[in-house]
């Protein structure tokens, strides 16, 4: 298989889905219009590295906003600087999502021992929400 002019199916592998991927990650303006040929799309060593990239990215929960942002502009060292933003905005929505689920938990297994027997007079609740009178 020679890696410089592969087709979808040679790129997708036993995951066939990046067939669909591939299509949209043009249209998302994640990949580069890629060469056809006899109206096949040929992709090149660059164009499966950058979606073996773009693959990973949302593997880790990255929007197609933040995977252009880290796409664009110039690669290596001089991008470090542009990853390293994007990459610590992530992990701070990761860490305010793990707290909120947290949280959650929380009040999760303090309301399924709950002896309250209507939701407007439980305390837990009203400590979430507040009671009807604090509105």
């Amino acid at each position: 298989m020679e890696e410089a002019n592969l087709s979808i199916g040679q790129v997708a592998g036993p995951d066939r889905c990046a067939r669909l991927g591939s299509a949209l990650y043009e249209e998302a303006g994640l990949l580069p219009p890629v060469r056809r040929e006899g109206g096949k799309r040929r992709y090149d060593a660059e164009t499966v590295d950058r979606l073996r990239l773009i693959r990973f990215c949302q593997e880790v929960g990255f929007s197609h906003a933040e995977i252009r942002r880290l796409l664009s502009g110039p690669q290596g060292r001089s991008g470090k600087p542009r990853w390293r933003e994007v990459v610590d905005g992530k992990l701070l929505e990761v860490e305010s999502a793990i707290h909120r689920a947290e949280a959650m938990k929380k009040i999760l297994e303090e309301i399924r021992d709950c002896d309250c027997i209507a939701p407007h007079s439980c305390r837990i609740i009203a400590d979430v929400v507040g009671s009807p009178s604090d509105r």
